[in-house]
């Protein structure tokens, strides 16, 4: 019997072909964080990211739901967020929103104004999926 070796997955931008990782949804898009930090300027417990998407389709999206996922319970700061509208899960470690707006098969799609406020500092952002409303 042989060995079991665990496969490595790792990040290189320069490569031709890859493998999407994506959470639940339809799978058409890559959903990535970063920059996650305090936003002291706004309030101690707000947190600010830069949320960046990317469409793996053969179709157009004319609305995409994204599920926001995080290790803590959470709330939406839609007076700050201005690039998506809020759909649900205030108080909860998944937030839903809306981005309304035409995305090619191929579109990188970056939103940077992403608000939340949670009272434990440890929290962190465990990524995303996106259900697609395709053309």
């Amino acid at each position: 019997m042989k060995n079991y070796v665990s496969p490595v997955i790792f990040d290189n931008e320069e490569l031709a072909e890859g493998v999407y990782a994506t959470g639940s949804g339809t799978g058409c898009w890559t959903v990535t964080g970063k920059n996650f930090h305090q936003a002291q300027s706004i309030a101690s417990n707000a947190y600010t990211f830069q949320l960046n998407m990317v469409h793996h389709g053969d179709h157009a999206s004319k609305q995409q739901d994204i599920h926001l996922y995080f290790s803590a319970n959470v709330t939406l700061d839609q007076s700050k967020t201005s690039t998506v509208t809020y759909v649900s899960g205030d108080g909860t470690n998944e937030i839903v929103v809306r981005r309304i707006n035409h995305a090619n098969g191929s579109d990188d799609v970056g939103m940077g104004d992403v608000y939340i406020f949670c009272d434990d500092s440890t929290v962190q952002f465990n990524g995303g999926s996106v259900d697609c409303t395709h053309e």
